[in-house]
């Protein structure tokens, strides 16, 4: 695929999906014709398994030829590469899993660090727990369903469960519904 059609998304069939099933993306957090399981299945049958290299290498090939992703994407995940080779943490705490593209980027310029991932969608952090097993970080990522918007529970379960607490967390990207950045860092 030529590099002028990756930066053209908007003419690819798979985006006008997602924007036309915007009620679906903004209730259930997927686009609503699978593609999400899709790339998981994607990613299991094609990128050698332990190797995180080549699932971020075949969920990049997948947003391009098969189905346009909301997620960060090779361009923009260089800069965040650069963030968290900066930042060097060891505790990074993620909003917004979708599949774990993000996430995994982290875990490989940060091989030291555990990355905690909020999700909203059940199903989407079961997929991304799929991805992250394929790629064999699973030990090193732990998705965590909820959002900070709901009262305080999923903040509590970060505190009880995960030993969030003041002063331990070392890296914060911040990649999920745009509504929500403000109440949840408040």
């Amino acid at each position: 695929m030529t590099r002028a059609w990756k930066r053209v998304p908007f003419l690819r069939w798979s985006f006008w999906r997602m924007a036309l099933g915007r009620k679906h993306l903004r209730t259930a957090w997927q686009v609503g014709d699978g593609r999400e399981e899709r790339l998981a299945q994607y990613v299991e049958a094609t990128a050698r398994r332990g190797q995180l290299d080549d699932v971020i290498r075949v969920i990049d090939q997948y947003a391009y030829d098969e189905a346009f992703l909301m997620n960060v994407g090779d361009e923009k995940g260089a800069i965040l590469d650069a963030a968290v080779r900066r930042a060097q943490p060891r505790r990074v705490l993620e909003l917004g899993t979708y599949c774990g593209y993000s996430a995994l980027r982290i875990a490989r310029v940060a091989p030291a660090a555990h990355i905690h991932s909020v999700e909203f969608s059940a199903d989407n952090a079961a997929i991304a727990r799929r991805i992250f097993t394929h790629a064999g970080v699973a030990d090193r990522i732990t998705v965590v369903v909820g959002t900070l918007g709901d009262g305080g529970a999923t903040l509590s379960r970060l505190r009880s469960e995960h030993g969030f607490g003041a002063g331990v967390l070392d890296f914060l990207f911040v990649d999920h519904d745009k509504s929500a950045y403000l109440p949840d860092l408040t």
